[in-house]
């Protein structure tokens, strides 16, 4: 058993795009766990895909725009908030606007995972 004090994960969190402070691995399961902090205004053309699995964020702080692009090409547009959380299916495609600052608490598979970027001169 392992207890997770998220408001010192949060404080220890990166900000920069594509980083994210992974508090637990779970071996025998196929999951990650962890949380990630964004500044207001956050958006870097980042898009992510899990192909092994569903990934689950709660929205512990501020507020963002997800867009979410399924598997059958429906796009779906979704802000979440505080004491919110929001299932991604499996392979979905995913980016997010931070509309203020965001502290996201997460769940997400441990393999098949894929980033991209949509910005010029971005990696």
């Amino acid at each position: 058993m392992k207890v997770i004090d998220l408001p010192a994960a949060f404080a220890a969190a990166p900000t920069a795009p594509g980083a994210a402070e992974f508090v637990a691995e779970f071996v025998a399961g196929p999951c990650r766990v962890g949380v990630v902090a964004r500044g207001q205004g956050a958006s870097d053309g980042a898009w992510e895909r899990h192909d092994g699995g569903d990934e689950l964020l709660v929205i512990m702080r501020g507020r963002a725009i997800f867009t979410i692009t399924r598997l059958d090409g429906a796009t779906e547009v979704v802000e979440v908030g505080p004491a919110q959380a929001l299932l991604i299916p499996r392979g979905a495609a995913h980016t997010a606007t931070v509309l203020d600052e965001v502290h996201v608490f997460f769940v997400s598979p441990s393999e098949g995972n894929h980033e991209w970027s949509t910005t010029p001169g971005a990696s």
